[in-house]
């Protein structure tokens, strides 16, 4: 008989708390813009801060300019004009933060008080027609950045559903034991170890570990379908991300 797997009552279907696409969110925000979007992008704000970062800014400058970038998303309605079409979240959002940079310094600018700045070109065009900030200094890589950070968001948010998934199921415990071993931590509790302290046997703890690698392949899967267009590629998206933690 085969030792019993501490995480088999977990439901493997779809939850409907999460919807097939993140552009629904944003759709939806441009009716009625009720803290949904507010939501969706600090989800990824992280992102956002690397990206401006690796332009220059300090910590603070970056803060306060994702934090205006985000309020002035809310506020303004050229949501109008989204649609999944557009392509993949993370371009939308990159995008809309670089079309508030430029309308930041064409403000500077008029009211003179640019000085000091790095030198910036405006002349490239974004998805939108928008204008976008491009480095003078071709070996620098803020879009790459970006899209690291945006990777290891993706996995962090599949984590968080993981978990949520697994203390709904009542397998909090066991969760959090194998976590590390997840996250390949090399100061990861053994199995053995594992079984020991939760009173299961070590076939046990390892059938549950493949279960929850399983489940977090599912929500990472989940996640990237969330943040493309229509009739965009997943595989090819996932692909390209997972490619990303080695650079």
């Amino acid at each position: 008989m085969r030792d019993k797997d501490p995480m088999e009552s977990t439901d493997l279907r779809p939850s409907p708390l999460f919807p097939a696409t993140q552009w629904i969110t944003v759709l939806e925000a441009k009716g009625h813009l009720d803290g949904a979007l507010a939501a969706l992008c600090g989800a990824y704000r992280e992102p956002l801060l690397i990206y401006l970062r690796s332009r220059g800014h300090t910590h603070d400058e970056a803060s306060d300019l994702v934090q205006g970038f985000f309020a002035d998303l809310l506020e303004r309605d050229f949501l109008r004009a989204v649609s999944p079409e557009k392509g993949r979240f993370r371009t939308f959002l990159l995008r809309s933060l670089q079309y508030y940079l430029c309308d930041q310094f064409d403000r500077r600018k008029a009211q003179r008080r640019g000085g000091g700045q790095a030198p910036i070109s405006l002349s490239e065009r974004g998805w939108d027609g928008s204008r976008t900030l491009e480095a003078i200094d071709q070996h620098a890589t803020p879009d790459l950045e970006y899209d690291r950070a945006w990777a290891h968001a993706v996995l962090a948010r599949a984590f968080e559903q993981l978990e949520k998934e697994s203390v709904i199921g009542g397998k909090a415990k066991l969760f959090a034991a194998l976590k590390g071993t997840l996250q390949q931590d090399p100061e990861a509790a053994r199995y053995q170890d594992i079984a020991r302290d939760l009173g299961l046997t070590e076939g046990g703890v390892r059938a549950a570990a493949k279960r929850v690698r399983d489940r977090l392949g599912y929500w990472i899967r989940v996640e990237v379908q969330r943040t493309l267009g229509e009739g965009e590629d997943w595989r090819s998206e996932l692909k390209y991300l997972i490619g990303l933690f080695g650079n």
